[in-house]
């Protein structure tokens, strides 16, 4: 390792030193390698492989939530709070009103002080209607498609291999909630990566991959269904149903 990257890892070593969280030993049980990962702020970001370490250790039984539901888990750090949803260390606070948005921001602010956590203002955005979190985008309006996500499809060739085809349904996984009958419209791409076909990009394969292009392009954001509550109250009995509208079904 050399370069930009050896002098990121002695910034950030010194940096854990400096503030105890590791320390120096002669000779050790384990050992991890430290691999070096690009943020988005063209940064190095230095993290740790611990495959060989994740081996012996035993099994969580309770896995961290989906990102797309942000439902509670039993993960002992996964909390899910009146006006803020946590995943690991992401967070996003929200609020009915401007004035709300204040107080929750207070109360939030001590609790980190309480516990002697720190935010790093560069990550830190306040008072917006809406922001990306988890790779979606969110606002009043409900859980939208991350832009840059629908951009990269619809700036990419047809694929020639099957790593390109592999690299576009990476992208449609993503963006699979937002693209109603996706699994169906892509069917004739996805063919190509079974192992025992021969790699053969059809005329059939280009006309799915430029009708996904256009979908991606006008992709309509996810929103909440309504189901109204119907119940029926008799003497003896109390039945109860949700019921779809018409208008709410997604072609």
């Amino acid at each position: 390792m050399g370069g930009d990257r050896a002098q990121a890892v002695k910034e950030e070593t010194a940096k854990l030193l400096q503030a105890g969280f590791i320390r120096e030993i002669k000779y050790s049980t384990w050992l991890a390698n430290v691999v070096m990962v690009k943020k988005a702020n063209k940064k190095w970001r230095m993290c740790t492989d611990y495959t060989d370490l994740n081996k012996a250790c035993p099994k969580d039984a309770y896995p961290l939530p989906h990102i797309d539901t942000l439902v509670d888990g039993a993960a002992s750090h996964q909390r899910l709070r009146t006006c803020m949803e946590i995943y690991v260390d992401d967070m996003v606070i929200k609020s009915v009103s401007a004035s709300n948005h204040l107080e929750d921001l207070m109360a939030v602010f001590d609790e980190v002080r309480r516990y002697h956590m720190r935010l790093n203002p560069a990550k830190c955005t306040f008072g917006v209607a809406g922001r990306k979190f988890l790779g979606f985008m969110l606002s009043k309006r409900g859980i939208e498609a991350n832009p840059d996500k629908c951009q990269a499809i619809v700036n990419m060739r047809s694929p020639c291999n099957v790593k390109e085809v592999q690299r576009l349904a990476g992208r449609i996984a993503s963006l699979a909630r937002f693209l109603p009958c996706m699994a169906e419209k892509s069917r004739p791409i996805m063919t190509l990566l079974k192992k025992a076909r021969k790699f053969q990009w059809t005329e059939e394969c280009e006309a799915s991959f430029q009708k996904l292009q256009s979908n991606t392009h006008s992709t309509a954001f996810a929103r909440e269904t309504q189901l109204p509550v119907r119940h029926d109250h008799i003497p003896f009995c109390i039945r109860q149903s949700y019921q779809r509208s018409p208008s709410a079904t997604t072609n």
